[in-house]
């Protein structure tokens, strides 16, 4: 998109401009007493108004090349100024904005207050015609907080005033949400709403949109076993994205194929994949999504730590799950911040993997490992899983005589209270006498997936 790089390249100049509007009193301009133009005889736009502009022009840019935070920041330093005469449409579009910004990164609260403002302010103008991208934006805190009867709702709202307008390319969108919906509940109807979507995306050439549904797509062909179709929608997904310079999809799309990349055994490519995407989400401040990639990790390491098993290198087993504990502790801890609970149709997978390290591990080391996650800040959790601070991470070699977190140990005595510090699932039975191993993530690398 040459306009986007244009934006891209001017985007200091277009900085200062804004920082000299909201810097500069209005007085002496527009209806504040301004003399017109002898051109055009118009009166000339007060800096507000001028900021205002600017930063409608610019939300593409920021959402699509991850400049969220800033985004948000000059948002707030215009909604916070003067209001200008008869601005209630440019203010409720600015709410609109910074509310689709704070839920990206996980600023459920932010998001809320924002959006339900905008929609109270669309009401009042008695428009239908601005009503159905609030109503899109509140459904998607709705869902990712797990209130999926009021995602729904919403949704389905925003879909019926879409229709009545004749509006294919956010019809498409309202689809794909509801399929979005019906994906993490579990329902088969997300199929057909997703390929709904993807056929109106097509139709009206919205290129990201196309990647959202290939994305969902994907998602839907994993879970029915079939891998090789999932890891071409996906990377075809990501190539969209590529092309777009869409970075919040990127970091979706790698997280993705690595999930593929896992089912395939292919641990070294998952890791580096997971690895990528991880350390976009952070760049981004995509809290949401950092928990996921999280959980990916976390997943990756019960693989290892049981292939290490199965191949009877017990010693370097029990790190590898300890890691994935404290991943999952910390995953954990995040979510709960956020209040952004896993989606239904991921606790079955959840619930497996704490199975496997309540076989492999002592109730009262698994129980340490997870609240150590849940306990390290997020900067120093992210910087363990990517390697970047082995001397933070604390399964380092320095441990290994110290805690070996086996499962039955002769002579160990748990805590008593180990197990009600995790999820309640059933006792399982005792599993290999376990040691630890301190790394989890191999170099970023190009492997057997075109990703790079």
């Amino acid at each position: 998109m040459p306009w986007l790089e244009q934006l891209e390249q001017e985007h200091e100049n277009l900085r200062a401009a804004l920082g000299w509007c909201l810097r500069t009193d209005d007085a002496g301009f527009g209806a504040s007493g301004g003399e017109t133009d002898p051109v055009d005889g118009q009166e000339p736009l007060s800096p507000r108004a001028v900021a205002v502009r600017l930063v409608m022009g610019l939300c593409r840019l920021w959402y699509l090349r991850g400049y969220w935070t800033e985004g948000r920041d000059w948002m707030a330093a215009i909604l916070a100024s003067e209001p200008l005469p008869d601005d209630v449409r440019s203010r409720a579009m600015l709410l609109r904005r910074a509310g689709q910004l704070a839920w990206l990164q996980g600023d459920y609260p932010a998001a809320h207050t924002l959006l339900e403002e905008c929609l109270v302010r669309y009401r009042d103008l008695g428009d239908d015609e601005d009503l159905p991208a609030p109503l899109n934006a509140l459904g998607e805190v709705a869902r990712t907080q797990g209130d999926y009867a009021r995602a729904r709702a919403l949704f389905a709202e925003s879909l019926a005033l879409l229709r009545e307008q004749n509006d294919l390319p956010n019809t498409a969108w309202a689809l794909q949400a509801l399929g979005e919906v019906a994906h993490e509940q579990g329902d088969e109807a997300a199929l057909a709403l997703t390929e709904q979507s993807l056929a109106l995306f097509k139709e009206v050439g919205d290129r990201r949109g196309v990647s959202f549904a290939l994305s969902t797509l994907g998602q839907v062909a994993l879970e029915h076993g079939d891998v090789q179709r999932s890891q071409a929608l996906y990377e075809e997904s990501l190539a969209i994205r590529r092309e777009l310079g869409y970075k919040g999809g990127i970091a979706d799309s790698l997280g993705r194929l690595g999930e593929v990349a896992a089912c395939i055994d292919d641990h070294e490519t998952a890791a580096s994949l997971f690895a990528q995407s991880l350390s976009l989400r952070w760049e981004l401040g995509d809290r949401r999504s950092i928990a996921g990639s999280m959980e990916q990790l976390a997943g990756l390491a019960i693989q290892v730590g049981e292939r290490l098993l199965s191949e009877g290198t017990v010693a370097d087993a029990a790190g590898w799950l300890e890691r994935a504990a404290r991943s999952l502790g910390a995953a954990e801890a995040l979510r709960e911040s956020l209040g952004a609970p896993l989606p239904p149709s991921a606790l079955a997978r959840y619930e497996r993997r704490i199975s496997i390290l309540r076989d492999r591990l002592e109730a009262d080391w698994l129980a340490a490992a997870w609240l150590e996650g849940r306990a390290m800040p997020l900067e120093l959790v992210i910087a363990s899983a990517l390697g970047k601070d082995r001397t933070a991470s604390p399964c380092g070699a320095e441990w290994c005589g110290q805690r070996d977190g086996l499962r039955s140990r002769p002579g160990a005595v748990p805590d008593p209270q180990a197990g009600e510090k995790l999820p309640p699932l059933s006792p399982r039975p005792a599993g290999r006498k376990l040691p630890r191993l301190p790394t989890l993530v191999a170099p970023a690398r190009e492997l057997s997936f075109q990703h790079g």
